[in-house]
């Protein structure tokens, strides 16, 4: 690479792994080695001219077009035919080489929020449709009360409620009508089928 400390970027002159070695990580590897260096040096913007082999590794590794009509770099840095000016912005703070643990860390420390929060975890007995097939206030499913989304509102069914329950209550009837609903209408027998509940 070249550094250009007096216009605050560096260009990748070169980058190459050789063919049988690709697709192992050491492109990204030696690339994240780099912006952690940089960031030491204080340079804070790389450029390269990716040929259209290299395209998408450039751009798997957080290089994008460059777009500015006015660049700091014209003149610094030679153009190429065929190639695509690419830029790649470093943060002074992120430790490059450390990106799988950080983002674990990160994961982790959401998980912990999420479970500190959420009740998906409990089981809820559910309705019994069998031995009372009426409709039920949602309210009064187990578990609805406790996600503190219930809308009181829903405990008084509105026309849009009953219309869209006439409605599958119509979808729930033709499949029952349906010659291939005959294994779904009654529950399985325990007895005949060991294991099944």
């Amino acid at each position: 690479f070249r550094p250009f400390f007096d216009r605050g970027f560096a260009e990748i002159v070169f980058c190459a792994v050789s063919g049988e070695e690709q697709v192992c990580g050491y492109g990204t590897r030696l690339m994240n080695h780099l912006k952690k260096f940089s960031a030491r040096l204080g340079i804070m913007r790389y450029l390269t001219y990716a040929d259209n082999h290299a395209v998408d590794y450039f751009k798997k590794q957080g290089f994008v077009k460059v777009t500015d009509p006015n660049p700091r770099w014209r003149g610094y840095i030679k153009d190429y035919d065929g190639g695509q000016l690419m830029e790649r912005f470093i943060h002074p703070k992120v430790n490059y080489t450390n990106i799988p643990e950080m983002l674990g860390m990160q994961r982790e420390y959401i998980m912990r929020l999420v479970r500190q929060r959420s009740r998906s975890h409990l089981r809820r007995s559910g309705l019994d449709f069998r031995s009372d097939p009426s409709p039920k206030p949602i309210l009064s499913i187990p578990g609805v009360g406790d996600c503190n989304m219930a809308r009181p509102e829903l405990e008084t069914p509105d026309e849009e409620i009953l219309k869209l329950q006439r409605i599958l209550e119509g979808v729930l009837e033709r499949m029952r009508k349906s010659k291939h609903a005959w294994p779904f209408l009654e529950p399985g027998d325990p007895e005949a089928v060991p294991g099944y509940t």
